[in-house]
């Protein structure tokens, strides 16, 4: 047998044979009370079942013999006499001795079973005294650390079954926590325990393994005693799941060993205190039929009483595959939609061809029949003309017959251009055949394609399913985090989540949440009032989260709102202020949308103190960073004491969706069709003036008119000046508006890729996809542009003089040094100009054309170096106001002191990073522009 299915049941035996001796010496110190060989009796067919799978009949043979005088025990009502104690111990000291010799040379085991036998028989000695021991509460050790390597693929498969198995705890968790009568739910939530501690066990992971062990025993005991679940036991069941998702997660970390410490503790005083409430003994029946492996707690349920839950169905055959390899086969999939559209585009020009074969071949007809008829009357002319000649000849009397009596044409004088003729007719009659047989052909052929789009559709529908996930899987979780937070703020919330059977891609919601998690705790944080401040407001006591999830085919909208306190824009534009964030100009003409943007920078925080949940500012920069890392967008709407709503939009990573190709100032653009309701030419008439603004009036209703070409920055005026416009009315989640474009040409079935560098940044685009025939488009996302766009087209309608950029000078003998530098720069929206050394940079100040904002210096230069520089900038009125940055690789004390000695504002060491730098800028300016 496999050494290491060996090592991993001598593992899960080690752990059943200390509960099976722990409650055979529990039985002997109690007064020899037969409540306590329920655990024991349990954990020996456990023994029992696992050798008999392993093959190891002389254990399983042993583990019957012992649980059958383990069950005359319980059956019997009189004191159990010392001999009969002893040969509990001896049969079990016959099934430790089996499994040391099979323990694969591992002398802990040998070690640990030889102090356990000490430890037995001493116990019975001290039975002998007249006092009796009086019991304690289980104290449990948290397992070592493993001490055999574990098979990474083996790992690999746990990680994914364990992730399964706690999900459906979690499930029943949150069935328990609506019903607690809820038997089944129990049974559920002790099954998937069982199920995770034995497949932690064949690992060779203990500590889930032992974790989940104790939630199994502690439903057990609930189940034997006919006791129901109280708050503290649904507490425990709940910290109990979370610690093993943290292990199971790889979590390693003393706050974690801390909690799983206070989980074995919370453990122990349970069991104590349930073992004290049973009073009377349990009536069990002897039922001697063997038990199966597969079936261990429900032979023992029924034995005591209890209704037995139904069996479930059979498992089902199950092949687990990474994500990656999925990924490879969505990839093939999308590859064959990408094929089917070439296809398609092809099969039109096919038919086109066919088309305009037909057309010739009408052409060339109507020529053939033209050439028959006119010959035909030219030759029935010239044979006229000859009968004529004959009857005028002397000779005609003495031919033997008259031309009269035949027909011209029975005379044999067909000319080699009227066979020609005849083959141009056959050839005609040919190419018309032809064209039938390619109608034919092009019909089976568009079956055929119809056919292969149905079985592509529908593969590809199947497989994107296999990645996706209930939304609502993350229920309990969400619910559980509000809950936490709620307990540590003192405060009152429920979570709502609508449309939570929405299926997501797994790689999206892995990314969700963690932003999510921190938006709810925010919510409570943040947003949620204390019940006695809602109670004055007129505010039910208990707060509301609603969670709403929305598919748009091509991104996920989340939107997260509550009913608390809202933003207080006025708060944070004061602290922005405080903080230099902004000026106090810049506060007082600045919007609420702009004021929430504040929200994301790093260091701003609306919390009144700092504590564990709050306070440092950061939590907001971090989750838009996450968000955008997958290209998505949030956003924050807010009302004064009504409320707050944060929604985000993130992209689906590859979809495959129906769009509208258009055309706007000669450029071709895709648009989502589901945004489409309706695609018409309207009268120009229809177009009425709002003010600066523009309105489609329709009998449907009025709508704001858009032009495309506005939005992808290639509008050339008032190109709609006729009489007819074509528009599409786009319906987003935010707006409804009428859109010009240019030309629509037609609907297509596309993929969309993402964009990669150095466009995987670009604000407005999904992505880009291939056509049928062969052009590339960009796939706009409108719903971004219509929010973010419309003040960016005001500005460019009436544009307002655009502020001073900041100039910087870069000192720098170094050319490539200056490029990066400058392009560093350029790329930040500022203005770039360069000198070699510092006698180049003096004489271009001196020139007095545009004085830089801040100097970019290096320390070592020929004719000036950078101190030099520095001097002569504090030595003159004019450019002592220049802030001066110096870069050096030399991070020695002396030069740095040296350095702000002559005046410079900041010293930065090589290497660092463009980051770093522009942090530098906006550190020593002030007054300028410094967002581009």
């Amino acid at each position: 047998m496999d050494p290491e299915l060996l090592s991993a049941f001598t593992d899960e035996a080690e752990s059943m044979l200390q509960s099976i001796r722990g409650g055979i010496l529990v039985f002997v110190q109690d007064g020899q009370s037969q409540n306590e060989l329920g655990t024991p009796l349990r954990a020996v067919q456990s023994l029992k079942g696992a050798a008999a799978q392993f093959g190891l009949q002389e254990i399983a043979s042993t583990a019957q013999l012992l649980e059958d005088r383990i069950r005359s025990f319980i059956v019997s009502r009189e004191p159990v006499p010392h001999n009969n104690s002893h040969e509990l111990l001896d049969l079990l000291a016959r099934i430790e001795a089996s499994i040391g010799t099979i323990h694969l040379g591992s002398d802990s085991f040998s070690d640990d079973m030889s102090d356990l036998f000490e430890e037995s028989f001493d116990i019975l000695q001290i039975d002998s005294s007249p006092e009796i021991v009086q019991s304690e509460p289980e104290s449990f050790e948290s397992p070592a650390d493993d001490d055999f390597e574990i098979d990474a693929e083996m790992l690999e498969i746990f990680a994914m079954e364990a992730d399964d198995l706690l999900k459906n705890i979690d499930t029943s968790l949150d069935i328990l926590a609506k019903t607690p009568d809820d038997r089944d739910a129990l049974w559920e939530i002790r099954r998937n325990a069982h199920t995770f501690k034995g497949a932690a066990g064949i690992v060779g992971l203990k500590k889930p393994s032992e974790l989940a062990h104790r939630i199994e025993d502690l439903l057990d005991h609930l189940a034997e005693n006919e006791i129901g679940p109280d708050e503290r036991i649904f507490t425990i069941l709940l910290a109990s799941t979370d610690c093993l998702k943290a292990i199971t997660a790889g979590e390693h970390s003393p706050q974690l060993a801390a909690r799983v410490t206070r989980v074995y503790e919370d453990f122990d005083k349970v069991f104590f205190d349930l073992k004290n409430k049973v009073e009377m003994p349990v009536e069990i029946a002897v039922e001697p039929a063997f038990i199966a492996p597969s079936a261990i707690l429900e032979p023992v349920l029924a034995e005591i009483g209890l209704e037995v839950a139904a069996k479930a169905t059979p498992p089902r055959s199950i092949v687990r595959v990474s994500l990656e390899r999925l990924d490879e086969m969505v990839k093939i999939v999308h590859d064959l939609v990408v094929s089917r559209s070439v296809f398609e585009q092809r099969l039109v020009e096919f038919d086109q061809q066919i088309g305009e074969l037909q057309n010739s071949t009408r052409r060339l007809q109507s020529a053939n029949t033209k050439l028959e008829m006119d010959f035909e009357a030219s030759m029935l002319g010239s044979g006229q003309n000859r009968q004529d000649n004959m009857a005028l000849s002397p000779n005609a009397s003495r031919l033997p017959y008259s031309a009269a009596d035949f027909d011209p044409l029975e005379f044999d004088r067909y000319t080699e251009f009227h066979e020609s003729t005849r083959e141009l007719s056959e050839t005609t009659r040919d190419t018309f055949a032809i064209n039938t047989a390619l109608d034919a052909v092009k019909g089976n052929l568009e079956s055929l394609f119809e056919q292969q789009r149905r079985l592509i559709e529908d593969m590809q529908e199947k497989l994107m399913r296999i990645r996706m996930v209930e939304f609502g899987t993350l229920a309990t979780r969400l619910q559980r985090a509000v809950q936490v937070t709620c307990e540590e703020e003192f405060k009152r919330a429920v979570v709502t989540i609508e449309n939570q059977h929405i299926e997501i891609d797994t790689h999206i919601l892995d990314s969700l949440i963690e932003p999510l998690m921190h938006l709810l705790r925010n919510a409570v944080v943040h947003g949620i009032e204390a019940s006695d401040t809602r109670r004055l407001l007129g505010k039910p006591e208990t707060g509301t989260i609603k969670i709403r999830l929305v598919n748009e085919e091509t991104h996920i909208v989340l939107q997260i709102s509550d009913d608390g306190r809202g933003i207080a824009a006025a708060s944070l534009k004061e602290k922005a202020y405080l903080t230099g964030l902004i000026t106090r100009e810049a506060a007082d003409t600045m919007a609420d949308e702009e004021v929430f943007e504040l929200m994301f920078v790093t260091g701003l925080t609306t919390a009144e103190k700092l504590n564990l949940s709050a306070g440092r500012g950061v939590g907001m920069s971090i989750v838009r960073e996450s968000i955008e890392a997958r290209q998505g967008t949030i956003c924050i709407d807010s009302i004064p004491q009504k409320g707050t709503m944060f929604t985000i939009r993130v992209p689906l990573p590859i979809a495959v969706t129906n769009v509208l190709i258009v055309k706007a100032n000669r450029h071709l653009f895709a648009l989502p069709v589901k945004l489409i309701k309706h695609i018409g030419e309207f009268a120009s008439s229809d177009i009425k003036q709002n003010g600066s603004d523009r309105i489609l009036d329709l009998s449907s209703g009025k709508f704001p008119l858009k032009n495309l070409a506005a939005y992808v920055g290639t509008t050339n005026g008032d190109q709609h000046a006729g009489e007819q416009i074509n528009a599409l009315l786009l319906e987003t989640s935010e707006t409804t508006c009428a859109l010009m474009v240019d030309e629509i040409l037609k609907s297509e079935e596309v993929v969309i890729r993402p964009l990669g560098k150095p466009l995987e940044n670009l604000r407005g685009v999904i992505g880009a996809a291939i056509l049928g025939s062969g052009d590339i488009v960009p796939i706009l996302d409108m719903p971004f542009l219509l929010k973010n766009g419309s003040k960016k087209r005001a500005e460019l309608e009436t544009p307002p003089p655009e502020p001073e950029k900041m100039r910087i000078m870069i000192v720098d003998d170094s050319p490539s040094v200056r490029h990066m530098t400058s392009k560093a720069v350029e790329n930040a929206g500022w203005l770039a100009f360069t000198a070699k050394d510092g006698v180049e940079a003096m004489e271009m100040l001196q020139s007095g054309e545009n004085l830089p904002a801040l100097i970019l210096t290096d320390v070592e230069m020929p004719r000036m170096d950078g101190y030099e520089l520095a001097a002569s900038l504090q030595r003159s009125e004019e450019f002592r106001s220049i802030p001066v940055i110096m870069i050096t690789s030399r991070s020695a004390d002396k030069h740095r002191e040296k350095a702000l000695e002559n005046g410079v504002s900041q010293y930065l060491t090589k290497p660092y990073e463009d980051k770093e730098l522009i942090k530098c800028f906006r550190r020593v300016t002030s007054g300028f522009h410094l967002e581009p």
